[in-house]
């Protein structure tokens, strides 16, 4: 039996099993802006609650397919508007997608 791609929604579903507890708030969909100030978004974003572990925020891009991924590095600047308000800005994909030699400064 071939085994079935992975989606996005299965991504971002194991990104909140490994951000859920007490110490950590999980949101998907998280604009940079309101209203008509709006530009971009991040797929999803945890944010540190806890003095101790630093309160610190983490963006995810979410790419499922090498194309996909391929198209976000012709222009990575684009994530600027939402990573800007990141300690961390990391890409979330299943193995082969992305090449870590090619992730932009500062991303992980």
């Amino acid at each position: 039996m071939k085994s079935q791609p992975m989606v996005a929604e299965t991504i971002l579903s194991l990104l909140k099993c490994a951000h859920s507890g007490p110490a950590s708030c999980y949101l998907e969909n998280v604009a940079n802006g309101t209203g008509a100030d709006t530009i971009r978004y991040a797929d999803a974003l945890v944010l540190g609650l806890w003095p101790s572990r630093g309160f610190e925020i983490q963006g995810f891009e979410v790419k499922v397919s090498r194309g996909d991924w391929l198209r976000e590095l012709k222009n990575p600047s684009k994530a600027d508007p939402i990573a800007r308000y990141c300690d961390r800005w990391w890409i979330a994909a299943p193995a082969g997608i992305v090449d870590p030699k090619e992730l932009p400064k500062h991303w992980g």
